[in-house]
């Protein structure tokens, strides 16, 4: 006979209680390296740009004492952001947590997954990291992103997961 009994939401698992293992710290360096490159382009434009023109420096040189910390701040969080994210593998799905100030956690069961890709760019190669992304039915992009995996870990997961994807 078909059931379906009602379940209190204080019996469901927290995902707050998930402890989760940390992407590794060489990340949070290649992050700094790419926002870093990303900023003196920026600071090489505004320079070339104030050379040509006398009103845009002036506008420029009044915009840098704001433009300033924000680059800096930009710089830095990754030193504070690498302490939140985190990734769980579960017997059934793998949950993945993210975001310093607008905290998101995606969780994807293992039979959802249609295709998995592991990417490495060339910062990530250097550093022996990779990103691992998972796509479900139904999505023109990838569902989920875990950046900044060992790329060994990665390799392991996209295989866990897809031998598990059958099972579920």
């Amino acid at each position: 006979m078909f059931s379906n009994d009602s379940i209190s939401l204080n019996e469901l698992p927290k995902v707050e209680d998930l402890i989760l293992k940390r992407l590794p710290t060489r990340y949070k360096y290649t992050q700094i390296i790419r926002r870093t490159g990303t900023v003196l382009i920026a600071i090489a434009i505004a320079l070339f740009l104030q050379s040509r023109n006398a009103d845009l420096a002036y506008a420029l040189s009044r915009a840098k004492w704001a433009s300033g910390p924000i680059m800096l701040a930009w710089i830095v969080l990754p030193l504070l952001e690498h302490r939140v994210r985190g990734y769980a593998v579960r017997q059934l799905d793998l949950v993945y947590r993210s975001g310093l100030i607008w905290r998101k956690t995606t969780a994807i069961a293992f039979g959802r997954v249609q295709h998995i890709e592991v990417k490495q760019d060339v910062l990530s190669r250097w550093f022996s990291l990779a990103s691992l992304e998972l796509y479900t039915a139904g999505g023109r992009a990838g569902d989920l992103c875990i950046p900044g995996l060992d790329r060994d870990d990665a390799d392991k997961l996209r295989d866990y997961i897809l031998a598990a994807g059958g099972n579920g």
